[in-house]
């Protein structure tokens, strides 16, 4: 037989679906639990059987928007190949998030906005990008290692110019309306950046060899 549906899984992803319209539509401070469950088609009773509060929402909406990108890097960083080649992938990879979750991003803009209040959400991001930042300098020391970047890179303060890389085209993006390719120009920028801290030809401990 069929394994039947997870009934409150798929009633808490309708749930998120329209906090995030609600949200999208009229912010974090001025949404209601009210405007949530007419949206959701659910009475307010339901709604606080799968979330005690908006707080309750927010988070669990945190943890689905930030979630992906700490996994897709945690994996590049197993993977085989150089440094330039696992961000590259990285870079299309994050591109392709940003684009199919383009709805959510004003939402996801506005976290900052509330972390100085709340303090899960706080705890969660500065989570997310102490994360980022290990498995980022894990691939650059592994580029370092090889011969493939200069020695004595601050690995650290370099994964934190990769990430400023990509927030910062993504809130560009966001104002711009989406009116250029955020990879092409992602992965134009990663590489321009990546010819200042790569070995060149010539100099001890770079290899040519593909």
């Amino acid at each position: 037989m069929t394994p039947r549906p997870d009934v409150s899984v798929q009633r808490t992803h309708e749930v998120l679906e329209a906090a995030t319209a609600v949200f999208a539509r009229l912010g974090f401070h001025k949404a209601r639990m009210d405007d949530i469950a007419q949206e959701a088609k659910v009475s307010k009773g339901v709604l606080y059987f799968y979330f005690k509060s908006k707080d309750a929402i927010i988070e669990a909406l945190l943890k689905h928007l930030f979630s992906g990108p700490i996994v897709n890097i945690q994996n590049l960083v197993q993977l085989d190949g150089t440094v330039r080649e696992r961000l590259l992938k990285l870079t299309e990879s994050f591109g392709r998030e940003v684009q199919i979750m383009e709805r959510f991003l004003p939402i996801a803009f506005e976290f900052y906005s509330i972390a100085g209040r709340n303090k899960a959400v706080n705890d969660f991001l500065g989570n997310y990008y102490r994360e980022m930042i290990v498995s980022l300098s894990s691939m650059l020391e592994q580029g370092m290692q090889s011969g493939e970047l200069q020695d004595n890179l601050d690995t650290t303060q370099v994964a934190r110019s990769i990430i400023a890389i990509y927030e910062g085209m993504t809130l560009l993006w966001i104002l711009e309306k989406g009116k250029f390719d955020w990879v092409a120009i992602s992965k134009l920028s990663i590489t321009q950046f990546l010819q200042g801290i790569e070995r060149q030809p010539g100099k001890q401990g770079y290899s040519t060899e593909e």
